[in-house]
């Protein structure tokens, strides 16, 4: 994959998804994520343009609304990581392997790029957790009339860490098992879910209150 998926036309992403094999499953869960602070951006800009906002909430909202704009842009670099990533690894598989040498090569450059695979859709898992932090942040002070539109936000941002620790847990099982980085990644990959559903719910029911306000 050449072009750079910031690049692409939401048609030519479309068509490059549907050829395969990158950009694929942790990508489109980045770029999904992106639109989401995208939809976490307006509800901000929404909230902070009321005449009622107090000089608090505003000074509140321009930060998370900056936040929100460095993590947008954020998914859609790691996007095009993850097609990276991928594409690293299908040519690894795809070195030779028939001497002893050309085996272990070949064995330590999938060893490494499976590495990479996995490091990758958790870093998208970490990127849309620190957002749905954003997004009950914002749930205390955003004006109801677009409360629900945060709530896309948020669940959104929610399937995509979901899509990306599958993804990451899927690599992390080729990885040889008892060592310290299966360890380390099956754990973090834990406790992303765990927060991830938290904070999904912890925003859900501020938002609930912000409508029925």
């Amino acid at each position: 994959m050449n072009q750079s998926i910031r690049k692409s036309t939401l048609e030519g992403l479309c068509e490059r998804i549907a050829r395969g094999p990158t950009p694929a499953g942790v990508s489109v869960a980045a770029i999904s994520a992106s639109l989401a602070l995208g939809l976490l951006s307006m509800t901000l800009e929404v909230t902070g343009k009321r005449n009622d906002a107090a000089s608090g909430r505003r000074r509140k909202v321009a930060r998370l609304l900056s936040a929100a704009r460095v993590a947008s842009a954020t998914m859609m670099d790691i996007a095009d990581e993850d097609a990276a990533a991928f594409d690293a690894y299908l040519e690894s598989r795809r070195l030779p392997h028939r001497t002893e040498r050309e085996i272990a090569r070949r064995e330590r450059a999938l060893a490494s790029s499976l590495r990479r695979a996995t490091e990758v859709p958790l870093r998208v898992a970490r990127t849309a957790v620190r957002s749905l932090g954003l997004c009950a942040d914002a749930a205390e002070v955003v004006h109801r009339a677009v409360a629900a539109d945060l709530e896309a936000a948020a669940i959104t941002l929610g399937a995509s860490a979901r899509i990306a620790l599958r993804s990451a847990r899927s690599n992390i099982a080729r990885v040889a098992p008892k060592t310290a980085y299966y360890a380390k990644a099956a754990s973090q990959a834990g406790e992303l879910e765990r927060e991830a559903f938290d904070l999904l719910d912890r925003t859900l029911t501020r938002t609930s209150q912000r409508q029925l306000a």
